[in-house]
């Protein structure tokens, strides 16, 4: 009996020791941090000015691209918060700021999601500036966001932006290199290659005589000659083609064949994409406008106007932008008119 009860005790104080070491072992040990263990890139996609344009109290939007590099999807917590966002350039500040309004958000292996955030400027550049944006990932699976978890929470950084503008606050783009640089590292979105079926179904025609003449004009105080040249989009297949297009931007899926000759694009203050439709055995007549300078080109100088038909296959397809398609040959999917002349 008293061996039992001896037994008996030396469990209890085995028990109470492991207790004691538990207690112990939470009272000192670190806090938990929720934080999103992944291959992921924060990347300034672009950015740029918005108000009227020359005015001293503009704000700067900014795109930023999330990418997970993962094979599995994840989910995170974010709001338009600076607990969340941070931005290296102590003149830039975050606007529209609510921090009670969090969303869970998920990104899918090897795609990327779209944040658009809003500064203003303590004091407006006249100059070239640099910034880079971080971020806090917390997982959604975390109910409750306190202080202490954004405290050990690390923020993830982008790589520096240069923003390139003057005393007049015009905005200058990213030089041709830099853009590449940036879109090379984006994931590319939901993509069809073309077949050789529809190569030969899908066709570009300009006819020659339908040219009128080129007349002259100045653009950004250059001179230049232009015409707009009507590209004839068939669709010779027994089904109705749905293709990516931008509301305003539409011209960037055209391009021509040679260095001499340009396709005109413009500004745009609202830009979305946009679904185009092409019924079976039907055509649409596209007005595409070329520029060029004279004395770079001549009567007998031959060129073919390009076009990017990226099908559409699903929803994913309207976070895209054609450059992304365009930088790499293998998906650029180009069809390209006859060859025609300066009229």
């Amino acid at each position: 009996m008293k061996k039992r009860i001896a037994i008996i005790f030396m469990v209890i104080i085995c028990l109470m020791n492991k207790l004691e070491a538990s207690n112990v072992f939470s009272m000192h040990s670190k806090p938990r941090v929720h934080i999103i263990n992944l291959e992921s890139i924060i990347l300034i996609d672009n950015a740029f000015y918005w108000g009227n344009q020359g005015a001293p109290n503009l704000y700067l939007t900014v795109n930023l691209q999330l990418i997970n590099k993962t094979n599995r999807a994840i989910a995170y917590q974010s709001s338009n918060c600076s607990k969340f966002y941070f931005c290296n350039n102590k003149n830039m500040i975050l606007t529209n700021q609510d921090c009670n309004k969090i969303t869970s958000l998920v990104i899918p292996p090897q795609k990327s999601a779209t944040i658009q955030l809003s500064f203003k400027f303590h004091q407006q550049p006249d100059t070239t500036f640099n910034f880079k944006i971080g971020l806090k990932l917390i997982k959604s699976s975390v109910k409750s966001i306190s202080d202490k978890t954004f405290a050990n929470t690390p923020v993830k950084w982008s790589a520096v932006y240069i923003f390139r503008t003057d005393k007049k606050h015009q905005m200058y783009g990213l030089t041709e290199m830099e853009t590449k640089s940036i879109k090379l590292q984006e994931p590319l979105p939901d993509y069809y290659k073309l077949t050789k079926a529809d190569r030969e179904n899908y066709l570009l025609a300009i006819d020659q005589n339908r040219l009128k003449k080129p007349k002259d004009t100045i653009l950004y105080k250059k001179k230049y000659t232009y015409i707009l040249v009507p590209v004839n989009f068939i669709n010779n297949s027994n089904e109705d083609l749905k293709y990516m297009s931008m509301s305003c931007s539409w011209l960037d899926y055209y391009q021509v064949n040679i260095k001499n000759i340009d396709i005109f694009s413009w500004n745009c203050n609202k830009n979305i994409p946009d679904l185009k439709t092409v019924a079976a055995h039907k055509s649409q007549v596209i007005f595409v406008p070329i520029i060029y300078n004279k004395a770079a080109v001549s009567k007998i100088t031959r060129f073919k106007i390009g076009m990017s038909l990226q099908k559409y296959i699903s929803k994913n397809q309207f976070g895209s932008d054609v450059y992304t398609y365009l930088l790499r040959p293998e998906t650029s999917n180009l069809i390209w008119s006859n060859e025609i002349k300066i009229p």
